[in-house]
C-alpha cells in the first residue's frame, strides 16, 4: 500500500531525480549534506566538490575530475536543481540549491547506497 501511495503522490521532481545518472545523484546528495549540516544557503563549487569526493571515497565509487564535475553541475543547473553563480575561477562559483532537500531525501528513501551518501558528514 505504501508503495502505491508513494507512486501516486510522488512529486515530478522526485521522479526526475531518480532518472539522473548516478554521479549527478551523488552531487545532489553532496548538496543536501552541505545544506543540512549548516545554516548557509550557498556554497562554492570547490566546497561542493570536496563533499562529493568524500561521498565517492566512502562509497568506493571513483570520483570524476573537476572539469567533469563542473559540467555535471552545469547540467543540474540547466535542469533547475541548483543555481550556479559567475566567477573567474570555477572553484569559486557560488552554488545554491533550487529544490527542497526533502525531495532529495524522499527520492532516495529505501536505497541503501544513497541513504549512505546522505549520511555523510559535511567535509
Amino acid at each position: 500500500m505504501d508503495i502505491a501511495l508513494s507512486k501516486v503522490f510522488k512529486p515530478a521532481v522526485v521522479n526526475n531525480i531518480l532518472c539522473l545518472p548516478q554521479h549527478q545523484q551523488m552531487v545532489l546528495c553532496a548538496l543536501a549534506n552541505t545544506f543540512q549540516h549548516s545554516r548557509k544557503k550557498a556554497t562554492t563549487l570547490g566546497e561542493l566538490n570536496k563533499s562529493y569526493i568524500e561521498i565517492c571515497r566512502s562509497t568506493q565509487v571513483p570520483a570524476v575530475g573537476m572539469l567533469e564535475f563542473s559540467n555535471m553541475c552545469m547540467i543540474l543547473s540547466d535542469q533547475g536543481y541548483l543555481k550556479l553563480g559567475q566567477s573567474k575561477e570555477d572553484k569559486l562559483r557560488r552554488v545554491t540549491l533550487q529544490i527542497d532537500i526533502s525531495d532529495i531525501t524522499f527520492a532516495f528513501k529505501g536505497s541503501r547506497f544513497f541513504e549512505k551518501c546522505l549520511e555523510q558528514p559535511k567535509f
